[in-house]
């Protein structure tokens, strides 16, 4: 099977890839700062990356 760009997508089908890769970010930076929760620069790391995918909007208003 060939390789096709994300890019050559349709518009719907590029827009759920990325808010699901979004959704993996936002899974992934939760739970460093859960597992990192003691440590004050692991949760500010944390705390940044989630307002940089906020104010891309690729988190959901619940997420």
């Amino acid at each position: 099977m060939g390789k096709t760009s994300v890019w050559r997508l349709p518009r719907e089908l590029k827009l759920a890839f990325l808010r699901a890769v979004g959704q993996l970010f936002a899974d992934f930076f939760e739970g460093l700062g859960r597992l990192a929760a003691a440590h004050s620069k692991a949760r500010l790391f944390a705390r940044e990356y989630r307002e940089e995918l906020e104010a891309l909007g690729l988190l959901d208003d619940d997420g």
